[in-house]
């Protein structure tokens, strides 16, 4: 995991292979979940403190939280990010973005037998053949 090293995060970021009118801020506290596994990467998440405030604009803006009962539901539809892998195993420079369909546990207990939905969701579209890519995280 990227604990304890420098970070710096760059916001507004859609290309990673142009100069992009980005703002780099560095990170002067990280916290990672108390119980991260770095070998299964459970509970791979982390706050971070930035050294300022961001600058909100078109491309940088806040999302909102849930409160820590919500939780989302068969049919709900998701939006996931990020620039993992796509599905010809290559690397995407571009910010690629899906909306994928929150399946029932049952359904996804059905195709991994390490499938947790106390910790895990499953989403995906199987009739458009879309899904995450490793990296997406």
């Amino acid at each position: 995991h990227c604990n304890g090293r420098n970070i710096k995060v760059t916001l507004g970021a859609h290309n990673i292979k142009k100069q992009e009118n980005t703002q780099v801020i560095s990170v002067v506290k990280a916290k990672p979940h108390e119980n991260y596994d770095g070998d299964s990467h459970f509970n791979d998440i982390m706050l971070l403190k930035l050294e300022r405030k961001a600058q909100l604009n078109g491309v940088v803006k806040t999302i909102a939280l849930p409160r820590s009962q919500d939780w989302v539901k068969p049919g709900q539809v998701c939006t996931v990010a990020g620039w993992g892998r796509l599905a010809n195993c290559t690397s995407s420079n571009t910010l690629q973005e899906v909306n994928l369909e929150v399946q029932k546990g049952q359904k996804c207990q059905d195709m991994s037998e390490d499938y947790n939905d106390s910790i895990q969701l499953c989403v995906g579209n199987p009739s458009e053949g879309k899904a995450t890519g490793k990296g997406d995280s």
